[in-house]
């Protein structure tokens, strides 16, 4: 059977797919300069550089049985969780019409994290990359040269960032006029050693659930007055930060880092209705890090769409970090809760043989 993929070409689809577990196991990921602002069809306003983390992942399974009165069936942790299917139906409405054929099947879909619900970590990111993983392994094999583009293109229509999530090291997403694209991530390797197993510490600052969701944030910037100058100052810190990359220095490094993570609070702060994601002992934390970076410590911070801190250093500089955070910063996390997480070799596949 003929199947066409996201770009019009034909793919071969086995006939003997029901009760075949798919199973991947995918990364969260943490972005260096931001993905902050959408077009239509998921299609970013800037590109975005991330690294690829390697204890912060979803693992999901995806099993295909004759067709029954639910068209899916979601399990997070073991227990049903209902409310993510219009999430995954849209998912699938957003990939066309060649994937039609899931509604003559039952879908029953198992999914559990290695982090807990809002601790700083782009969930959307591993969740979505699992599940796309899980769909293309129906119609590709994994060995297929292309095979994580087009898991990577697929993601993107679940979730933007989690096009990010499908590479080791370093993902890059965007058209910036070299090797990027709009549609996918790409493996991004041009970094200096230095930067191998760099190390992601995340500070849980609050658990509660924000008050403004990531696609609400996007869509708000839309009409925000700064919008425009933020894109254009993304993309000239995309073009600073890869040749700083290609070079040990982590002064110039964080400086770019921590100017994009204050960037888009900058547009949260400013869009209309304005808001703030950033708690007071955030900015304790910011305080911190910029003034022990000052004394010689290797360190910097970046921040997503949240309160939480992630703290980016290199594995030579993690005993002194850790021994730095328990004294100074545990006093500012929430019942003294942080993550520690490092660079990743990117998604695993779990499928059965």
């Amino acid at each position: 059977m003929l199947m066409t993929n996201l770009q019009g070409q034909s793919m071969s689809i086995s006939t003997d797919i029901l009760d075949k577990k798919f199973k991947w196991s995918s990364p969260s990921n943490i972005a260096l300069i931001k993905y902050w602002g959408k077009k239509e069809n998921q299609i970013p306003q800037n590109p975005s550089l991330s690294i690829t983390l390697s204890k912060s992942y979803t693992t999901t399974s995806l099993e295909l049985t004759s067709k029954n009165e639910n068209w899916i069936n979601f399990k997070f942790e073991g227990m049903k969780k209902d409310d993510f299917i219009p999430k995954i139906e849209k998912f699938i409405s957003r990939l066309g019409s060649e994937w039609s054929f899931l509604h003559d099947y039952s879908l029953n879909i198992e999914s559990t994290n290695t982090f807990p619900h809002s601790s700083g970590m782009a969930s959307s990111a591993s969740a979505m990359s699992a599940l796309a993983l899980c769909f293309l392994e129906i119609k590709k094999s994994y060995h297929d040269q292309d095979f994580f583009i087009k898991a990577s293109e697929m993601s993107r229509l679940g979730s933007g960032s989690a096009c990010r999530s499908l590479y080791k090291g370093m993902s890059l997403w965007g058209d910036d006029g070299e090797e990027g694209s709009d549609l996918y991530g790409v493996e991004f390797s041009q970094f200096n050693s230095f930067y191998e197993g760099f190390q992601d510490t995340v500070l849980i600052i609050s658990s509660d659930k924000k008050s403004v969701s990531s696609s609400l944030g996007h869509s708000l910037l839309d009409n925000n007055i700064y919008a425009h100058s933020r894109y254009q100052h993304a993309r000239e810190n995309l073009g600073k930060l890869k040749s700083i990359l290609k070079t040990d220095d982590f002064h110039s490094f964080a400086e770019v880092v921590e100017q994009e993570a204050m960037a888009i609070h900058a547009t949260m702060m400013t869009s209309n209705p304005s808001y703030v994601l950033m708690k007071p002992h955030t900015l304790n934390v910011i305080e911190k890090v910029k003034s022990v970076r000052a004394k010689g410590l290797q360190l910097c911070f970046t921040l997503d769409a949240g309160p939480n801190v992630h703290l980016l250093y290199p594995r030579r500089a993690k005993e002194d970090v850790i021994g730095f955070i328990k004294e100074n910063l545990l006093q500012f996390c929430e019942e003294e809760k942080y993550i520690e997480d490092e660079m990743g070799s990117g998604p695993v596949r779990l499928s059965e043989l």
